[in-house]
């Protein structure tokens, strides 16, 4: 079944907000919440990082949104996300607010069509290694929109597969927490500790080469730097590199290596994943640094010392870039990173104790990937009224 085609503009009322001047302290600390682009990183937004008065609303251009509406990232490293207010904020300028008219519109409906435009958006957008998207670019685009009872079941269908999704990363999420609760109890703050220097021989990396999703370019792929996140090793999370380029041996993802994320957003860099999965033909990026240990280290152990919160916090300072935008971690600051002085012995005996752990989130994480293919496969079929 086709439906027509409506623009945003024509359903929605859509504005954007502003960041009040830093040097002026009353703007800032007050009770209205103030939303920035970096913070569009779950479904529904229900506190902020920030706030400004009532004052900062008065004497600039912010604008209050309502609960209910969608936020969309038009630049920063999470620009095309999208995600609902669960309260009333106002935004940074980074952020269009799209609140649809109730009459002709389902609000969760309009959520989801508008989280299968994220890559649009991105290949919309202008600018250098960061793309930006203008509110008329959002406002001209022309959405799917079947009656509304048709909206409020498709909404309805795909709400129920998001949860399932949320409901086994939250089941992977406890085994994360499991392992770091071995690693604390062996490695406490106790432990003495030493620069993650003495259990690493090499740090390899691959190439900086522009990749794209047409399967058909190249026989070689290169990983997304999504590969690695929260969930451990994304095997799918691949672009296909330039027609003629042929990665060097030593560039190609291999089974059992530990990747380490050395540029992302805020809450993805530096986190660490060992390959359980390998892609064939499948190369690292220059983003993605291979930790190649020392002879009598355990990746395992690595691992797991990277993702503490100890060295979270250290990753945190080490980094620069500015809230919003990608952030970076140099190797040379990398390399004072200080973890557990564990002796090869008590990394043998953690690796045994999580090995469990890690064989059940391998499972674990499967059943996630057919999740996210069902639900990728639903929103496809839901938009193009076949559902």
């Amino acid at each position: 079944m086709s439906w027509p085609k409506v623009a945003i503009s024509e359903f929605c009322v859509t504005g954007s907000g502003t960041t009040p001047s830093r040097k002026n302290a009353a703007y800032y600390g007050g009770d209205v919440p103030w939303v920035k682009s970096g913070e569009l990183v779950g479904n529904v937004i229900s506190q902020t990082e920030e706030t400004v008065t009532e004052k900062a609303v008065a004497e600039t251009s912010l604008k209050l949104a309502p609960a209910g509406a969608l936020l969309l990232a038009m630049y920063g490293a999470n620009v095309g996300r999208i995600a609902e207010l669960g309260i009333a904020a106002t935004t940074n300028q980074a952020i269009c607010h799209i609140v649809p008219d109730p009459e002709v519109a389902d609000r969760r409906y309009v959520f989801r069509t508008l989280e299968t435009l994220a890559d649009y958006f991105v290949h919309r957008g202008a600018g250098g290694a960061q793309s930006n998207i203008s509110q008329a670019l959002i406002k001209q685009t022309k959405i799917p929109l079947p009656p509304l009872e048709e909206q409020k079941r498709i909404a309805a269908i795909l709400d129920k597969a998001d949860e399932l999704r949320r409901l086994r990363r939250r089941a992977i999420d406890r085994l994360d927490t499991l392992a770091q609760s071995i690693f604390y109890d062996m490695f406490g703050n106790s432990f003495q500790d030493t620069e993650i220097t003495k259990f690493i021989r090499k740090i390899e990396t691959g190439k900086n080469l522009v990749g794209n999703d047409d399967e058909d370019v190249s026989a070689y792929r290169v990983l997304k730097i999504s590969a690695v996140n929260r969930n451990g090793f994304r095997p799918v999370e691949t672009k296909a590199l330039p027609s003629g380029y042929e990665p060097p041996a030593a560039h190609f993802v291999r089974n059992g290596d530990l990747l380490f994320s050395r540029a992302n957003t805020s809450e993805l860099v530096g986190l660490a994943c060992i390959v359980d999965q390998a892609p064939e033909r499948t190369a690292l990026p220059d983003k993605l640094w291979r930790l190649v240990p020392e002879s009598d280290a355990r990746t395992e152990f690595l691992e797991q010392a990277i993702l503490s919160p100890s060295s979270r916090r250290q990753i945190e300072q080490l980094c620069s870039g500015t809230s919003g935008s990608m952030k970076n971690i140099s190797k040379a600051k990398f390399e004072t990173l200080r973890v557990p002085a564990a002796t090869p012995e008590l990394q043998k005996s953690f690796a045994n104790r999580c090995k469990s752990v890690r064989e059940q989130k391998r499972v674990g994480s499967l059943a996630l990937e057919e999740t996210e293919s069902l639900f990728a496969s639903l929103q496809q079929r839901a938009f193009r009224g076949e559902l």
